[in-house]
């Protein structure tokens, strides 16, 4: 194995392997991970609540984060159901410039260090933020709005966290999309029942 510096060192096998098979098993864990929410969010009756913890606890064991919440644009119907994680927050897409630019470029934004990006205002993270990723949330409808991960170390979120991040945004939007024709479907049943 060569060094940065260009010495040479013999490289233990067994740890090699052992590499190896630690990422061979977080492999694993990540598919499965997928598998799991893939199958949830095919049935139609799923409580919104446990499928968006499950999507976000796969989010935090693959893009680790100190800090993590949905951020609902003004666009979209206030939330079908309530979590902790989740934040109808109508103005700060039209006051902060970051998130702008999530939207109006529909793809993550990554901020290595906060601290370098003059006038740094996020209310939905810690104030001890250093490195930010947002990803913007939608369905067929539209954009929903912002997953918002973010770390208090300065550890930049790298592009297979970014490209990651795609995927459980993808799940989320699905989730909206659930819950939204969930609560359609019970408005109905007792508007029905109503006029009987």
């Amino acid at each position: 194995m060569e060094h940065e510096n260009g010495s040479l060192r013999m490289l233990d096998t067994y740890i090699l392997f052992l590499s190896q098979s630690q990422l061979s098993q977080n492999l694993s864990g990540i598919v499965s991970s997928l598998n799991t929410i893939e199958m949830t969010l095919a049935n139609d009756y799923i409580n919104p609540v446990s499928a968006l913890d499950l999507i976000l606890e796969s989010t935090a064991r693959v893009i680790p984060a100190h800090h993590t919440n949905i951020v609902l644009h003004s666009r979209y119907t206030p939330s079908t159901f309530s979590h902790q994680k989740i934040y109808d927050q109508r103005n700060v897409f039209d006051g902060n410039n970051i998130y702008k630019s999530v939207i109006t470029l529909n793809q993550p934004i990554v901020v290595e260090d906060v601290h370098m990006v003059p006038n740094w205002s996020n209310w939905d993270t810690p104030p001890n933020t250093r490195a930010w990723l947002g990803t913007p949330i939608s369905n067929h409808n539209g954009f929903i709005g912002v997953l918002s991960l973010a770390r208090t170390t300065f550890s930049p979120f790298t592009n297979n966290e970014k490209e990651m991040s795609l995927v459980f945004a993808r799940y989320l939007g699905k989730l909206f999309e659930i819950a939204a024709t969930q609560l359609k479907k019970r408005q109905m049943l007792e508007k029905k029942y109503e006029l009987r």
